[in-house]
């Protein structure tokens, strides 16, 4: 599940290049534990390219990010399904895109 949120002050300015942030939560269980071990968030980018289509195998993310990533994770996308992508800058919440989290 991917969270759009306003950009609040206490974030890092480089966190992102708008006044809005994606907060995600992962179901990757080793992706889980390292967030876990860093101190419960990690600031990183999803492994797919805005407007471009969704990638969703270790292959396709590595020969994407490879040259520019410092980690690429192994692992797949369950179903094949990008995640769900909610916008909460708004009163009220916009699904951007569904994904294996359903809104009903």
């Amino acid at each position: 599940l991917t969270v759009v949120v306003r950009q609040r002050t206490e974030f890092p300015d480089n966190l992102s290049v708008n006044e809005t942030v994606a907060l995600r939560m992962p179901d990757h269980s080793d992706l889980l534990e390292l967030i876990a071990r860093v101190g419960g968030a990690l600031a990183a980018t999803s492994a797919n390219i805005s407007g471009r289509t969704p990638l969703t195998t270790y292959d396709e993310v590595y020969a994407a990010f490879a040259d520019i990533a410092a980690v690429v994770l192994p692992g797949v996308v369950r179903g094949g399904i990008p995640s769900t992508v909610i916008d909460c800058t708004a009163d009220t919440p916009v699904i951007l895109r569904e994904g294996p989290v359903r809104i009903a």
